[in-house]
């Protein structure tokens, strides 16, 4: 009976850890931002196409994208066609975008009642996008696929 008892009680922590690891992700990006922000607001508002990339712990990619987006990811998991990743971008015009993810290419969000939040899922599919505000011109990102 103990060894029961243990196990449904690993099990209850397991999924408890699971369930919450998703605001865990948006913590380690906001403090990243904002423990950064001088250092990549000036990145982005001078960037030179010969400018050396930042290394800022936590940042596993940065890609430059169209009109002056810049996407930095922080993590993934998964593989293919069950994958999970999540970072933040800098808009040069302080809106949200889709952009975030790089398989979304600019999808149309929807705002969120907390009115800092925008979110985008497929009508016929299991793929999610949504992105947070953290500062200006500076919003979280997670998609799912």
């Amino acid at each position: 009976m103990i060894r029961f008892a243990g196990r449904l009680f690993l099990f209850a922590f397991l999924i408890s850890l699971i369930a919450c690891g998703g605001h865990s992700y948006e913590k380690r990006v906001f403090d990243i931002v904002l423990n950064n922000e001088g250092m990549l607001r000036n990145d982005a508002e001078n960037f030179q196409s010969d400018s050396k990339e930042i290394t800022i712990r936590g940042i596993n990619d940065i890609t430059r994208l169209k009109n002056g987006f810049i996407r930095y990811e922080c993590g993934n998991e998964g593989i293919l066609t069950s994958s999970f990743q999540y970072g933040f971008y800098y808009s040069p015009d302080d809106v949200p975008s889709g952009y975030g993810a790089p398989w979304t290419g600019g999808v149309e969000l929807t705002e969120e009642e907390d009115g800092v939040s925008w979110s985008w899922k497929e009508i016929n599919g299991d793929n999610k996008y949504y992105t947070k505000k953290i500062c200006d011109n500076f919003y979280y990102y997670s998609a799912s696929n």
